[in-house]
């Protein structure tokens, strides 16, 4: 998909498809019940929800949305065992196409093997969630592209050891804040 509509809120969303790949490309309308005709190419009804949620963790290149259609617009010819053919048919095409793109075919990232073991180090000394680690590489990704060195605003919060979430919360938004506005307050 190049596009996806979240038709209660009217907001468009467009993931980045920086891959080639073999799938039909079209528009997703996420509709709140089941759609007999769409001005879209698509209608699902969570669709952009999922996206939506995705970009909590992941920037937007790392997303991939395939959608298998099962009814086109038609809710009432799904069956389970026309859902277990479509699946069965399209299983090994989405495989190969996500194998295909896997960490091993991608370029090189933008971070040494350094920065990775501080940004890791850093993440577990100040016991960050999940989504706090992608805010840190996405701070550091953003920090390197701008010309900053990473590696020395990093070392600067290495040994540094959190006892709670506010410390966590306090110690992770001033190292962000370096890493945004490059200087260094260590």
């Amino acid at each position: 998909m190049h596009k996806i509509i979240n038709t209660f809120t009217g907001r468009a969303l467009y993931p980045e498809m920086l891959y080639k790949h073999p799938f039909h490309e079209g528009v997703l309308a996420t509709v709140g019940r089941a759609a007999s005709e769409s001005d879209s190419d698509l209608a699902d009804m969570e669709g952009a929800f999922v996206y939506e949620a995705a970009q909590t963790f992941l920037p937007s290149s790392q997303i991939h949305c395939i959608k298998v259609i099962t009814d086109n617009l038609d809710p009432e010819s799904v069956t389970k065992e026309g859902l277990e053919k479509a699946m069965s048919e399209t299983a090994g095409e989405i495989y190969g196409w996500l194998d295909s793109i896997t960490e091993k075919n991608m370029p090189a990232g933008i971070f040494t093997g350094g920065e990775n073991s501080l940004m890791e180090l850093i993440s577990e000394h100040l016991r960050l969630s999940f989504a706090m680690r992608q805010k840190l590489r996405q701070e550091c990704r953003q920090a390197k592209i701008r010309g900053l060195d990473i590696t020395a605003i990093l070392s600067g919060y290495a040994e540094t050891a959190v006892k709670d979430k506010k410390e966590r919360k306090d110690v992770f938004t001033e190292l962000t804040s370096v890493l945004y506005e490059g200087s260094a307050t260590v």
